[in-house]
């Protein structure tokens, strides 16, 4: 079943893909810079969103000062700068680099399931744990 059912469909898809890809070539910090600069800027391009972010933040923390809140928002952006990066980069994960940075107590029940049914039963990673 293929997720692009129209030319508008394929032309996101195309444009995701050359963004991400040319996001992926730049070195991890420069990206991150990037796009935290970005995320910053739509932010501000839609001052609703800011809003919406000061008024909800009034609301659950109401003894924080402004200075405060600005500074949550900051760290809430850096974020989802991070978890943007993290995502653009999943298509270039791969087994060797599983090796090197997958560890957990798991691991051995993991590579016995693989053994046993190496022929029937692929075992693929399936999503973030989070975005360090």
């Amino acid at each position: 079943m293929s997720f692009i059912n129209t030319s508008g469909d394929f032309l996101a898809c195309l444009t995701a893909r050359l963004m991400t890809g040319a996001l992926n070539v730049l070195p991890v910090r420069f990206r991150m810079a990037l796009v935290y600069t970005l995320v910053r800027v739509v932010l501000s391009a839609i001052p609703r969103f800011d809003r919406i972010a000061r008024r909800n933040l009034a609301f659950v923390f109401p003894s924080m000062t402004e200075a405060q809140r600005r500074e949550l928002i900051r760290k809430s952006c850096r974020s989802l700068a991070r978890v943007f990066v993290d995502f653009a980069r999943l298509p270039m994960l791969d087994e060797q680099w599983m090796k090197e940075h997958v560890h957990g107590s798991f691991l051995p029940s993991l590579n016995e399931i693989r053994k046993k049914n190496a022929a029937t039963v692929p075992v693929r990673a399936t999503g973030l744990v989070g975005s360090f």
